[in-house]
């Protein structure tokens, strides 16, 4: 059975390495991926999605990834 990695706008901004306002302006981007779930604490999203977004809008940061997709 795979098993879903999730991240909440925490692990998000970790991983961007941004402040948590700007992590919250990235998340609600159009092009962001969809939330996995959104929670009654908070919309949470498949790592590998946000780690697939990463590779493509920044490259720069591809490299220091958590999740394999």
């Amino acid at each position: 059975m795979n098993r879903v990695v999730l991240m909440g706008p925490a692990e998000v901004r970790a991983r961007l390495r941004v402040s948590r306002q700007r992590a919250h302006q990235v998340i609600n981007r159009e092009d962001f991926p969809e939330p996995y779930q959104v929670l009654p604490l908070g919309k949470v999203w498949d790592a590998a999605e946000v780690e697939r977004w990463i590779r493509r809008r920044r490259p720069g940061l591809a490299a220091y990834g958590v999740a394999s997709s």
